[in-house]
């Protein structure tokens, strides 16, 4: 994004809303000792294009990072956020249809309810948001509206008792996030990320598609070269080996694409076993039924095999290396949000 020096100019073409997970920003800006707000959509009536939870957060400079809207409103956002930081008393906007604030429209016709607050580098909520994001652990952001109570916490902590009612309202609704009342959840869950195991144009293409998208992702190829593509996470080992020292867990994706039955089979075993959100295997259907009967050999039962995508990827048609990373992708973003 080019800085012509006026903040302002960033709302111009808004490249800061390709930015979903804002907690990478708000680490930097903390670690420099600068506040920041954010501004989280606790509630939206009618038509809305972001989903509840959605956030944005703007700098002591006005510069935001990630987006509440379709791009119409983020201005006007930025400049609540801006007053927020210089007072440190959160408020409770109300945009589009009903609000007070006639001459910001959203153009989809509905309204939505935004809270911003001003998180200060020392604030008690720092430690725990941030520890749970470079862990790799879910965790709940609990707030009450009125008294602007707020705290995260782990999935195995008890909540403080002035925020029992938004503990409540996330244990009894699975969704993302949620309000009632001034009860307020978010779901703050791990990246997706992506291990690539192999070393053909199809993994390639995955690394380019992932890091065009912000997706972290690591390459491994057995016995392949002692340097990998710049950039890139690589390590030269067999999967049984690496991926356990890169760490699985349920928001890691494992895709294959190896062609060869035995690394391929040593890939698949150490995502199924650490139960990796996708585990998938580049290779046609015909070489479903020798893969089936060596993940078996490995000592893997029908239903865990059952859980490799193979085929992978969505099917659009795709022959090319990076149509078929686009449709691998799409596959994994699907068993993410659930869509399948």
């Amino acid at each position: 994004m080019a800085d012509s020096g006026d903040p302002q100019d960033v709302f111009d073409w808004p490249w800061f809303g390709l930015t979903e997970d804002v907690r990478p920003t708000a680490r930097q800006r903390l670690s420099a000792g600068r506040p920041i707000a954010l501004a989280t959509l606790v509630d939206s009536r009618g038509s809305s294009p972001r989903p509840v939870g959605s956030r944005m957060l703007i700098d002591s400079n006005g510069v935001p990072e990630g987006y509440v809207s379709g791009g119409c409103v983020e201005a006007s956002v930025a400049s609540f956020a801006l007053d927020v930081l210089k007072d440190g008393k959160p408020r409770l906007i109300t945009l589009g249809t009903g609000s007070p604030y006639v001459d910001i429209r959203l153009p989809c016709g509905g309204s939505i309810d935004l809270w911003i607050e001003r998180i200060n580098p020392d604030d008690p909520i720092v430690t725990p948001w941030l520890s749970a994001m470079a862990k790799r652990e879910p965790g709940l952001w609990l707030a009450d509206l009125k008294t602007g109570a707020r705290a995260f916490i782990g999935a195995h902590d008890a909540p403080p008792s002035d925020l029992q009612d938004a503990a409540t309202l996330a244990s009894t609704n699975p969704v993302p996030a949620a309000r009632v009342g001034d009860a307020f959840f978010r779901r703050d869950e791990p990246a997706t990320r992506l291990i690539i195991v192999g070393g053909d144009p199809v993994a390639l293409a995955l690394l380019r598609l992932a890091a065009t998208m912000g997706i972290e992702a690591h390459l491994v190829r057995d016995a392949g070269p002692s340097e990998g593509p710049d950039g890139v996470s690589y390590t030269a080992e067999d999967p049984a080996t690496a991926l356990p020292k890169l760490g699985v867990d349920p928001f890691t994706a494992i895709i294959t694409t190896t062609h060869d039955l035995e690394r391929d089979t040593s890939a698949i075993v150490a995502g199924l076993e650490a139960e990796a959100l996708y585990v998938g295997a580049l290779g046609s259907k015909k070489r479903i039924p020798e893969r089936t009967e060596a993940l078996r050999a490995a000592g893997l039962a029908d239903d865990v095999i059952a859980r490799v995508h193979s085929p992978i990827g969505v099917d659009i048609g795709a022959t090319s290396p990076f149509e078929i990373a686009l449709a691998t992708i799409a596959d994994v973003v699907a068993v993410r949000r659930g869509a399948k």
